[in-house]
């Protein structure tokens, strides 16, 4: 039987994942309220009713930044930003949630945009991760709590969702992930003038899927087993 969530707050979303986890219940995200295919088992996390936005900080010479919850569609945060003359990204003035466009595989763009997350984890955790504060070095990453995601030899570039590059930001590795390693429940976004804003292009949904070699397969699973032991969260797996 497939029970559905719809938390009005971040606690509530953690309290969902908590109980979840203590069923040993799959969880299936919606990020969008068009949605509505999905198994007959598990918890339906509804992330729509997270939808506050947090008021804009900064200035033109430090830069501005807001939080965001997940659940705000990118139509919401454009008309509060136009009359700060400030835009997101220049992302498309429609429904999709900024939580699903970060963790989406549709405009992976928007992730250089995109300066810290609060992640709940699969046991209901809080797990919250700057911009610039963790990097990949040739073997793994060092997390804020002293944890240690051991990796084995990581490539030098990498495009494909989940599997981490040496250098790379450890916030860019829950971009595209689409919820394999936790829920993105809040966002802080860089923004910029409007007249100064890039487009954003998604990507192309019918392109060809890359192929992994048994190494960077490994890498995957290792990545998703660390934040995920309990596999919660693991039918929402994208296809790569």
């Amino acid at each position: 039987m497939l029970q559905t969530s719809i938390p009005s707050n971040i606690q509530q979303a953690a309290e969902a994942v908590t109980q979840a986890a203590k069923q040993n219940l799959p969880i299936f995200i919606q990020n969008h309220p068009t949605e509505s295919t999905f198994p007959c088992d598990g918890l339906l996390l509804d992330l729509t009713g997270l939808h506050r936005i947090g008021p804009v900080m900064g200035n033109a010479a430090s830069g501005y930044v807001v939080q965001v919850e997940a659940g705000v569609s990118a139509s919401e945060l454009y008309s509060q930003l136009a009359s700060q003359n400030l835009s997101f990204a220049a992302v498309p003035n429609d429904s999709t949630t900024i939580g699903g466009m970060f963790c989406g595989s549709s405009y992976p763009a928007i992730a250089d945009h995109v300066l810290g997350i609060t992640l709940i984890q699969s046991d209901g955790s809080p797990f919250t991760l700057s911009r610039g504060q963790c990097f990949f070095d040739q073997t793994g990453c060092t997390l804020p709590d002293g944890r240690r995601l051991e990796l084995g030899t990581l490539p030098q570039h990498s495009s494909i969702p989940c599997l981490p590059a040496c250098g790379s930001d450890l916030l860019d590795l829950f971009a595209g992930s689409c919820g394999t390693l936790g829920i993105v429940a809040l966002l802080a976004l860089r923004l910029t003038p409007i007249n100064t804003a890039q487009p954003v292009t998604p990507s192309d949904p019918d392109a060809e899927p890359q192929l992994l070699s048994e190494t960077e397969q490994t890498i995957i699973n290792r990545v998703r087993c660390f934040f995920d032991p309990a596999q919660l969260l693991a039918q929402n797996e994208p296809t790569l």
